[in-house]
């Protein structure tokens, strides 16, 4: 897993996941998240496949703010979250109805 510094890479071609990622990163400058050090990027690239994370950190607990993968369904997405549950002693989000059940079966609790 890497951390991007500068600009997100949106190189690939599903319309989806670009769009995702331009509102995403849209969200992030205008937050001011980008300029913060505890607000981070992850990409990881496996395959011709690529997940981001966008994370805030605080203490020991991960944020997971926005997350997706360019063509789900070939474990990635599982990788990734396993990837940064491993970095952090905690981790939180908000998911929209569709992605409720990957989280529980990645390991995170409904709360």
């Amino acid at each position: 897993m890497i951390q991007l510094e500068k600009n997100i890479d949106i190189e690939y071609t599903n319309p989806d996941t670009k769009e995702y990622l331009q509102q995403a990163y849209k969200y992030w400058i205008e937050k001011g998240y980008k300029h913060l050090p505890h607000c981070k990027v992850y990409s990881i690239t496996e395959k011709g496949n690529k997940a981001w994370a966008f994370v805030r950190v605080r203490n020991t607990n991960c944020h997971l703010s926005r997350f997706t993968v360019d063509r789900k369904g070939d474990g990635l997405g599982g990788k990734m979250l396993k990837a940064l549950q491993g970095l952090h002693n905690s981790m939180t989000l908000y998911s929209n109805p569709e992605a409720v059940n990957f989280y529980l079966k990645h390991g995170l609790r409904k709360t």
